[in-house]
């Protein structure tokens, strides 16, 4: 989820009469900056909860305004940070980490070096234990001022499924939970390929009661 591949995109920008043609900056910029362009362009004020830096300066000038600048992601449970030409990635391997046992499972951070080794193949967490330090305390620090989702319902409570007689109902495939957006296929089942996800819990599991309330994810 959090690798560079992910991430890293090429971006054309036209801005005649402004941006000189043929110019070309190879560092970090993020689609948070694009607002806060725009901000600039309009000669106004970027409101003081929006992230991202004005990219004119980059690309006339290929002056970055914020050389220390350090970037966050935190997606479904994996965790990556980009300062410099360093990269940390935090992503869980194991086998069946859905299940009630590994849920909560986290690996180390690995470190790579971007520029060299763009693919991220080379860990060097080992090798240079400061910069995995200073930018997991960055990290840290980014994640604990996040706010929470403005959205007026607050995200649902993670319960376990439950079969009628009230045991926990186990997914085929090894999870201890589901979710109501959890869809899954079978694997046995003639279902066209369009129809392949679109299977709830109670397909799944026949004896999890359909309308039962603890067959689902619920508030």
């Amino acid at each position: 989820m959090q690798w560079e591949g992910n991430y890293r995109m090429p971006t054309i920008v036209t801005f005649p009469g402004t941006l000189p043609a043929g110019k070309e900056y190879k560092g970090m910029a993020s689609t948070m900056d694009f607002y806060a362009t725009a901000v600039a362009v309009a000669e106004t004020e970027l409101p003081q909860h929006c992230e991202g830096k004005n990219l004119l300066p980059l690309l006339m000038e290929k002056k970055n305004p914020n050389p220390d600048e350090t970037l966050f992601w935190n997606t479904h449970g994996t965790e990556a940070s980009r300062w410099k030409q360093w990269r940390i990635v935090k992503y869980n391997k194991e086998k069946n980490w859905h299940s009630e046992k590994n849920h909560n499972k986290q690996t180390n951070w690995r470190l790579y070096d971007i520029d060299k080794d763009p693919a991220e193949k080379i860990d060097l967490a080992a090798e240079k234990p400061d910069i995995v330090r200073e930018m997991s305390q960055r990290y840290d620090a980014w994640l604990k001022q996040m706010p929470q989702p403005r959205s007026p319902v607050k995200p649902p409570k993670h319960m376990l499924a439950h079969t009628k007689d009230g045991n926990k109902a186990r997914h085929p495939f090894g999870r201890g939970w589901m979710t109501v957006e959890e869809w899954d296929k079978i694997k046995d089942d003639p279902t066209k390929w369009s129809e392949m996800y679109m299977r709830p819990l109670y397909r799944l599991q026949p004896n999890v009661e359909k309308d039962s309330p603890l067959s689902y994810v619920g508030p």
